[in-house]
């Protein structure tokens, strides 16, 4: 594993240990790593894969998503409200061709002291059958792909609201940047500094420049 791969796996794994240190979770998986000598590619994903449908960029805002990951672990992080958190980092060499980085809000409200017995899918389950427990809530991914840089599909973007909904971010942005952002805005009331989630920089194969069809862009701010 190279230099640049591994300190970003290392800021990843600090991180995930300073959300748990301050209580702003309530537990985190291990980051699983793939290499590939023969291509000299890295990729930083989750254990307990679930592939099919329900899991799929079309499944994108429909509960069953969520309640699948849940189910399976298929996830990096278990927030406190039972929101869960995934990332996927692929590296060719030492520079970052894709990414996927995505907080799923629990759909619904849950006031339950966890004492272990039951499992989070099981008490979602439980919680989720109350029409009055509801919450709507955009699930946000954050993607980067070199492979798939179109006029109408930014390689930058992020989904909200909708499937097919690209709004461009310019370039990847690191694990770090990605939580600051999911906190200071769908966590408004949670006290964090932001110095415990410093930026590291990105270094991600370069692309011919080109125009997208949509001019908007939402920047989401590093801090080094």
């Amino acid at each position: 594993m190279n230099k640049n791969v591994l300190s970003i796996k290392e800021q990843i794994e600090n991180s995930l240990e300073v959300l748990l240190n301050l209580k702003l979770i309530k537990f985190y998986n291990p980051v699983k790593v793939d290499y590939d000598q023969g291509m000299d590619k890295t990729i930083l994903s989750w254990f307990n894969h679930k592939g099919g449908r329900e899991v799929s960029s079309n499944a994108f805002l429909k509960i069953s998503q969520y309640l699948t990951l849940l189910e399976h672990g298929a996830y990096h992080i278990l927030m406190n409200d039972y929101s869960i958190i995934r990332f996927s980092f692929t590296f060719e060499h030492n520079k970052l061709i894709s990414q996927n980085l995505l907080w799923w809000p629990c759909p619904v409200y849950v006031d339950f002291e966890d004492d272990g017995e039951f499992s989070p899918f099981e008490i979602v389950k439980l919680y989720i059958e109350d029409r009055e427990n509801l919450r709507m809530r955009s699930p946000i991914r954050v993607d980067f792909d070199l492979s798939n840089d179109t006029p109408n599909h930014p390689k930058a973007h992020i989904h909200t609201q909708h499937p097919k909904s690209r709004m461009n971010t310019i370039k990847p942005i690191c694990f770090n940047t990605f939580i600051r952002f999911i906190l200071n805005h769908y966590y408004p009331t949670i006290n964090f500094s932001e110095d415990d989630f410093p930026s590291a920089p990105i270094l991600a194969k370069s692309t011919q420049e080109i125009s997208y069809n949509l001019k908007d862009q939402l920047v989401i701010s590093q801090h080094f």
